[in-house]
């Protein structure tokens, strides 16, 4: 199980981020014509850092960092989105989505955002997890 598949299970089973969006959690890009509010997310990048090692297995830290964009009608409606997002992860450990083991999870940055692709406001959420990696 990838930590993106986690993530998106962990999003959409929270209290507050799944009663604002049900399951509209997509990767990378909103399908067209999207209910509203709805998360798209992405890998920004992942840094790896030093391995460990044992005589029977190896494995890394590994921090992946995440973009998770929420998506609304209207500004504020965005940030309602953000803030639940930001409260579901930061300082979140333990099995993320119940498929993915997390060490920790801090918010990186957030901005504000005004899609004109899409003509919806957007709350850009840049999340950094920690994990181990065989």
């Amino acid at each position: 199980m990838t930590i993106e598949e986690a993530l998106k299970t962990h999003l959409a089973n929270n209290a507050a981020v799944g009663e604002l969006v049900i399951d509209r959690v997509y990767p990378v890009l909103l399908p067209p014509r999207a209910q509203m509010p709805a998360i798209a997310y992405q890998r920004i990048d992942t840094v790896h850092d030093a391995m460990t090692h044992d005589e029977r297995s190896s494995s890394s830290l590994v921090r992946p960092r995440f973009q998770l964009n929420c998506y609304d009608d209207d500004y504020d409606g965005a940030h309602v989105l953000a803030t639940a997002v930001r409260q579901a992860l930061r300082g979140y450990s333990g099995l993320l989505g119940g498929l993915q083991q997390v060490a920790g999870c801090e918010v990186v940055t957030q901005q504000d955002n005004y899609d004109t692709e899409t003509q919806r406001f957007r709350v850009i959420v840049d999340m950094q997890f920690r994990t181990l990696e065989d």
